[in-house]
């Protein structure tokens, strides 16, 4: 369910767009560890502050805003490139981690910001709580 005439999102003051990549699939059973039977997805959110004196929430008042979603998603640098030029707005503060496949952002026409993870899911949980929030409700449902 998408509008064919979808804009981009972000591109509001005080505000950004967390992007990350997830894995979507069934289970994995009789077949070993790893991705069998997965698609690796892109995603872009934007994180939206609420207004002072409403109702505050344990993610310091910040919500998820417009969301976007690609799949499948190649682990190829200009796949990841293509996706976030078509689904953010030029100037527009991005957030994410420091994975290879974001390389090519850094040379986009927006405003990149990376940082080293190392899978620490604390780092991960200060940098990108709404974008996560966003992967396991889906996940869930």
């Amino acid at each position: 369910m998408v509008r064919p005439d979808q804009d981009r999102i972000g591109g509001r003051a005080n505000e950004h767009v967390e992007v990350d990549e997830t894995w979507v699939g069934g289970r994995t059973r009789g077949e070993g560890r790893g991705v069998h039977h997965k698609v690796l997805v892109a995603c872009a959110v934007e994180v939206r502050h609420r207004k002072p004196g409403t109702r505050r929430t344990a993610k310091d008042g910040r919500y998820a805003g417009r969301v976007r979603w690609r799949l499948p998603l190649t682990a190829a640098p200009n796949r990841f490139v293509e996706f976030v030029d078509g689904a953010v707005a030029p100037r527009t503060l991005i957030v994410t981690d420091d994975w290879s496949g974001y390389a090519g952002l850094r040379n986009a026409a927006t405003i990149t910001t990376l940082f080293a993870a190392c899978g620490d899911p604390e780092v991960i949980e200060e940098f990108l709580p709404i974008i996560h929030l966003v992967f396991a409700t889906s996940k869930r449902g």
